[in-house]
């Protein structure tokens, strides 16, 4: 069983936003939107 994605919102202020971006791209595009 896959474990659905926890992304830290916190990280879109700093400088990991790109990877941040792309992580909230992969859970949308593959597991849907938020809950």
């Amino acid at each position: 069983m896959e474990n659905f994605p926890v992304v830290d919102m916190e990280k879109l202020n700093g400088e990991e936003r790109g990877a941040t971006m792309a992580i909230i791209q992969d859970a949308c595009e593959n597991w849907g939107f938020f809950e």
